[in-house]
C-alpha cells in the first residue's frame, strides 16, 4: 500500500501518481453558430451564477416571449448564488431559447466534477462552490454533465 488508496484500484495503485498531478483532458474548442433572429429579440446576459429569481424577474419586465426571443448568457451560470441548481435546470428545459458560453464557474464545476481530479476540486472549492456541497454525487455528475455540451463561444451573426 502507497498510502493513497487500495493498491489494486488504477488510481491508486503503486504506480500511480497522487490525484493531484492528474489533469483534466483539454476538450476541443466548439462554437456556436446561432442563425439570425429574424422573429423577435436577442437577450444577453452574463455571470447569473445562480441568481435564477433576478433572471425570472429579468424576462418578465422585457416582456420575454420564448417563441420569439432568444436568450444568451455570457457564461457563470453557476456558483456564488444560491439558486445554482434550479438555474441549470431551467437552462436545460428551455434549449430551445436559452443559450449559454461556457463561463470558467461552469467550467470549474465540470472539470471538478467529471474528471475527478484533486486539483480542480480544490479550485472549483475555493471559488464559491458552497451550493454543491450538500448534492448527493449523481446530482452534482447530472447538472455537471449538463455542461457537457455548453460550448465556450457563441457566434452571432
Amino acid at each position: 500500500m502507497n498510502g493513497h488508496g487500495d493498491p489494486s484500484d488504477p488510481w491508486f495503485g503503486p504506480d500511480a501518481e497522487p490525484p493531484f498531478q492528474r489533469e483534466p483532458e483539454p476538450r476541443p474548442l466548439t462554437l456556436l453558430k446561432l442563425p439570425v433572429n429574424g422573429r423577435g429579440r436577442d437577450w444577453f446576459v452574463g455571470d447569473l451564477h445562480g441568481e435564477l429569481h433576478l433572471l425570472e424577474y429579468f424576462l418578465d419586465k422585457v416582456k420575454f416571449d420564448p417563441a420569439k426571443d432568444r436568450l444568451i448568457s455570457t457564461g457563470d451560470l453557476v456558483d456564488r448564488g444560491p439558486e445554482s441548481q434550479r438555474l441549470l435546470e431551467f437552462f436545460a428545459r428551455n434549449d430551445s431559447w436559452f443559450f449559454a458560453a461556457l463561463g470558467n464557474h461552469d467550467a470549474m464545476m465540470r472539470e471538478s466534477v467529471l474528471s475527478g481530479c484533486f486539483e480542480s476540486q480544490r479550485v472549483w472549492a475555493r471559488n464559491d462552490n458552497a451550493w454543491a456541497a450538500s448534492l448527493h454525487r449523481e446530482d452534482q455528475q447530472r447538472l455537471a454533465a449538463m455542461l457537457e455540451r455548453v460550448p465556450p463561444a457563441i457566434e452571432i451573426p
